[in-house]
């Protein structure tokens, strides 16, 4: 090998690269495996041929002859896309730079000239097939078929898929960290997206995370931790102010919430028209269906701190509005939603540590605040002993009042909104990793410098590309 030859080092070296200062003999050589990667460009193929766009890229083995699609594409890790189960909404928007912007509607533009089409009609045909998308399971890569892309105006590309109940859960691979999804080139897309999007420069990534219909639930009270697999009591046997139902889920735990949905169903819930209103009438207290409240508290820093953003919310519902009225009949079914405006996040790795006792935030909790005589057992004693002693003496009986009420809570569910924002400058700190699937592998193969904006997607930009590897150079 030549004198002066040179070798770019890897991103993380100490050296930014390797020069040869004499001609060397290198020895016990052997050829290991060669392959091509070749940038087609079809005339025939339009609109790509309008544009001089790169309609394809092939390799093959030599000395084979015949060529096939090189995957190409980009990864996307990160504790965003952990999703067990549920039904899962996923947005992805990818912000560009000004001059891409600029550039991806001057594309716009000269396709539907080409095509004769609207704008609409064009952005739609260069997104709407352009990738696949994949995510990380327990099995390896999961296909997802419910997705799309589309340009927002002024932001960027943004990236939705939705998975239903029955999609399997989206964790880390095996001997990976964090779960990921892969989006990958469309060889067969209308228009071949790599000429174009090699151009856009991504100066951020926003991942927003919509669920509902997490069973997979933690939850204690006073007396321990609870079986929700069978209806309970959640407020202890006596059910009286300040009683607590404690929550949590891992996958929660470990993202920046914004909002976090409980819902569940009553069970024992008296049938009167006039609700709890009626039911409660001979306790001489005022109740009505908006008289038991409750509070949300957070469990940060092994402490149990209230809500700053959380309002007081109704434990009974007569419709599916937030607020009952007062005297009308009950429904089995609420749902309390509360907005978190500062959510301690777990870091990822500990799903098995994931316990009420052992971690130091991650739960929330349901602190029964009014009435002031709870559900009413000790105000029933009194006025049953009250009643009795009085119906003895007089002539005229005093009716009793109802048993307090004995409810049980049944079918749990956790839903959640979490956002987050990953942005490439200079002295950001990235809980995301981004990384690249070049041509000549199927793996993650760079991780670019995240402390400037990174493209979309990166490959070779000469028309032919030959790799050689060899075995036992020294």
């Amino acid at each position: 090998m030549h004198k002066d030859s040179y070798w770019k080092a890897e991103h993380d070296s100490l050296a930014p690269g390797y020069k040869l200062l004499s001609d060397i003999q290198l020895t016990q050589m052997s050829l290991a495996e060669m392959k091509m990667v070749v940038m087609e460009k079809n005339k025939e193929r339009y609109p790509e041929a309008a544009l001089g766009y790169v309609t394809a890229l092939k390799e093959n083995q030599p000395p084979k002859s015949s060529y096939s699609p090189v995957p190409i594409g980009f990864c996307l890790h990160s504790s965003m896309l952990l999703l067990g189960e549920g039904k899962r909404e996923v947005n992805v928007l990818f912000c560009l730079t000004v001059e891409s912007l600029v550039f991806m509607d001057d594309t716009v533009r000269q396709i539907a000239d080409v095509q004769e089409i609207s704008r609409d009609e064009a952005l739609f045909k260069i997104l709407h097939d352009a990738f696949h998308l994949w995510v990380s399971t327990v099995d390896g890569w999961q296909a997802v078929e419910n997705f799309y892309i589309r340009l927002e105006e002024g932001k960027g590309l943004l990236l939705t898929f939705r998975l239903d109940e029955d999609f399997p859960a989206v964790s880390p691979l095996e001997g990976e960290k964090l779960p990921s999804l892969r989006l990958l080139v469309n060889s067969t897309a209308w228009l071949s997206p790599y000429s174009w999007a090699r151009r856009m420069l991504v100066r951020s990534v926003k991942v927003a995370v919509s669920v509902q219909g997490i069973r997979n639930i933690q939850m204690h009270n006073d007396l321990g931790r609870i079986d929700i697999h069978q209806a309970f009591t959640p407020f202890g046997a006596m059910g009286d102010k300040g009683a607590w139902l404690a929550f949590g889920n891992y996958e929660m735990a470990c993202k920046p919430l914004s909002t976090v949905e409980l819902t569940f169903n009553w069970q024992h819930l008296p049938t009167y028209d006039g609700g709890l209103k009626e039911y409660y009438q001979n306790y001489d207290k005022d109740i009505d269906n908006c008289s038991f409240k409750g509070r949300i508290d957070q469990f940060r820093n092994r402490s149990w701190k209230s809500l700053a953003s959380s309002a007081e919310c109704f434990l009974f519902r007569t419709s599916s509005e937030a607020v009952p009225v007062k005297d009308g009949p009950l429904v089995e079914y609420t749902t309390i939603r509360f907005p978190i405006s500062d959510h301690a996040v777990l870091p990822m790795g500990g799903a098995d540590k994931f316990q009420l006792s052992d971690v130091c935030s991650g739960f929330f909790r349901l602190v029964l605040i009014e009435p002031d005589m709870g559900f009413g057992m000790h105000e029933y004693r009194r006025l049953f002993s009250e009643i009795m002693m009085y119906s003895g003496r007089a002539r005229h009986k005093k009716p009793l009042p109802e048993v307090p009420l004995d409810l049980l809570m049944d079918a749990p569910q956790l839903g959640y909104v979490a956002e987050e924002e990953y942005v490439f400058n200079v002295g950001s700190t990235l809980d995301m990793v981004f990384s690249y699937i070049r041509p000549l592998s199927n793996s993650i193969t760079a991780l670019p410098d995240t402390s400037h904006p990174i493209p979309l997607l990166e490959g070779p930009e000469d028309e032919g590309n030959l790799m050689i590897g060899i075995r036992g150079g020294r």
